[in-house]
């Protein structure tokens, strides 16, 4: 397993933890008031944020590594500075969070009614 795997372990986390408190706050709401819908969504919004955070150090780490190896100004050009594959995914699932998230926060008790 490289470094670069194990960097996504927070973002990841906080995106399934994110995940699980959706539905525990959804059966809350849904079993016990609907008002704890939505206050789980500030919940989701915080998960999702953490996650973009834990991405944007993964991203700067992976950015660094990759010139820190230039050297001078003559040095080697820089061919690809993209980010691997789960990423992308990572990111988006991330905004998703945060919106979604946002959305529960604000009107949550009104959609369970």
């Amino acid at each position: 397993m490289n470094s670069l795997t194990i960097n996504y372990r927070y973002p990841f986390g906080c995106l399934i933890a994110g995940a699980i408190a959706f539905f525990i706050f959804l059966l809350l709401g849904i079993k016990v008031d609907s008002m704890w819908f939505a206050r789980g969504g500030s919940i989701v919004v915080l998960l999702g944020a953490a996650a973009e955070y834990g991405l944007l150090q993964v991203q700067q780490e992976v950015l660094n590594n990759r010139v820190a190896g230039l050297g001078t100004w003559g040095g080697p050009m820089i061919s690809n500075l993209d980010i691997p594959p789960p990423f992308p995914r990572l990111r988006i699932a991330a905004h998703v969070f945060v919106v979604v998230g946002t959305f529960v926060w604000g009107f949550g008790d009104i959609l369970l009614k």
